[in-house]
């Protein structure tokens, strides 16, 4: 059930609160707020959105991946990774990097992909199952050899249900080099197979390297996004963005087999040479993750790739015309920097004291958009923010974890595995527990003793929404509402 949904009977039940961080208004009058989502991941690296509307959050040197209420904050440790680390410095360890749900998770393939690095410099792509609780049944789909531990990338389940990772080359002379997968951006199957219709595909050896390289001519592309394919003029258009070597930032449409230039040219060009692909767009922010808007809900951003940057100077929207291309790009200014960023394209989320640095973008089904933001230099901060319309969306969460109700506390709440419930004092006679769903039909019924002040609500069955506690002594009726 969609967290839309969930929000409606909510409203119905219960009450909700909100707290922005600070609000923001667009050229065109969208206000749009910046709430904290209350999350505490050490190191989140990469953020994804599944189709209920849960975050999902690599946390990088930690090795785990988190899921996320998007409204309350609470998280679950879903996978705990362990990571390697250097016999001969132990400043050197691998770290967990990028992540992909599939986008029917929910549906008959609930597979969840991430990628990792070894101290001894190696990538790995692996997808797990996720049960409900846990993500089990590791599959390894790919190592690739030569990628420094510092270097995860990013990865995207594409509409196509094959999966496509960026494997970063930096200065090495490989990403010309279709006998390595450095430079490049790779795409196999679910399975981890090179997908039959990859460019450089042998059907004489299906396992060549060669056969998982999608494009090339990378140096290091930190974000991947494709458009819907109900796009109205460029359905499934692939658009990364790459750091340069010092500026020469890129943009990128992805097309299969095509060189991208990387110890070729660097800058800004309209007519590439040897078949190598201009870039759209130049800029000098370090990119870092790129979600395609096509929301209405903030009507500025529609039709954008909104880009975190690294340079601590906010979110980057690059605004798509009919054809593809970047409309804020003006190629007369100078070749490495060809973006034009006023106050609508290029939006801040930091002051004078700190550096923050915007690590990932996801959006939402309905037009939320999330940003892992990681601020100060010795001892970084790490938090998950939530861009909203207040106009267009409503809030997402109760106050509280733990509930005070009307004669009783309990929690956890959102409900996980069980909620336990404690009455504020022994009550005067028998009383009875009951839960309800938002059609007043009872759901579970328990009956307890006078002496007895506490109760235990399995929950793990139940479907997301808003329920109604109800507890019932000849005192009357006590009522709260537990959200799932």
């Amino acid at each position: 059930m969609r967290l839309l949904r969930m929000v409606v009977t909510i409203l119905l039940l219960g009450t909700i609160a909100i707290s922005a961080q600070e609000t923001i208004q667009l050229s065109k009058g969208t206000v749009v707020n910046v709430r904290t989502v209350p999350a505490v991941i050490a190191n989140a690296w990469q953020l994804t959105v599944d189709p209920s509307g849960y975050l999902w959050c690599t946390d990088h040197n930690n090795g785990r991946v988190v899921r996320v209420h998007p409204g309350l904050g609470w998280s679950d440790v879903v996978l705990d990774l362990p990571l390697t680390v250097n016999s001969d410095d132990a400043t050197i360890a691998g770290g967990l990097f990028g992540i992909a749900v599939h986008p029917d998770i929910d549906n008959g393939t609930p597979y969840v992909f991430v990628t990792y690095t070894s101290a001894d410099d190696r990538l790995t792509v692996a997808r797990y199952r996720y049960n409900g609780r846990q993500l089990v049944d590791p599959k390894v789909l790919l190592v690739v050899n030569n990628v420094p531990h510092n270097l995860g990338q990013t990865i995207t389940v594409l509409s196509d249900n094959t999966i496509l990772v960026s494997v970063g080359s930096f200065d090495t002379p490989a990403p010309t080099e279709l006998s390595s997968l450095n430079g490049k951006l790779i795409r196999m199957t679910l399975d981890g197979n090179a997908a039959l219709d990859n460019p450089f595909y042998k059907w004489d050896n299906p396992t060549a390297l060669a056969g998982y390289i999608y494009s090339y001519g990378h140096r290091n592309v930190s974000g991947i996004t494709q458009l819907p394919a109900t796009h109205a003029t460029r359905p499934g258009a692939i658009y990364a963005v790459e750091a340069g070597p010092v500026a020469n930032d890129e943009i990128n449409n992805i097309e299969p087999g095509k060189d991208y230039g990387w110890r070729k040219i660097s800058g800004y060009c309209q007519t590439g040479t040897d078949a190598i692909q201009c870039p759209l767009s130049t800029y000098f922010q370090a990119p870092s993750q790129a979600a395609f808007y096509s929301s209405k809900a903030i009507p500025e951003w529609t039709n954008s790739l909104l880009i975190g940057t690294l340079y601590g100077n906010g979110l980057m929207v690059a605004a798509l015309d009919g054809s593809g291309k970047i409309s804020n790009s003006d190629p007369s200014q100078s070749s490495e920097n060809t973006m034009a960023l006023d106050a609508d394209h290029l939006i801040p989320f930091t002051n004078d004291s700190f550096l923050e640095r915007i690590r990932s973008v996801a959006v939402s089904y309905d037009g939320r958009v999330y940003m892992i933001v990681t601020s100060g230099v010795d001892k970084p901060n790490t938090r998950i923010l939530a861009l909203e319309n207040p106009l267009a969306h409503s809030p997402l969460a109760v106050s509280e974890d733990i509930v005070a109700g009307n004669g009783f506390t309990f929690g956890p709440n959102p409900a996980r595995e069980q909620v336990t419930l404690q009455l504020n004092a022994a009550l005067p006679s028998e009383w009875t527990l009951e839960l309800l769903d938002v059609m007043g039909r009872s759901i579970e019924i328990q009956r307890h003793e006078q002496y007895e002040i506490s109760a235990v609500l399995n929950t793990a069955a139940l479907s997301s929404g808003a329920y109604l506690i109800v507890v019932s002594s000849q005192n009357g009726k006590l009522r709260s509402t537990l959200i799932k």
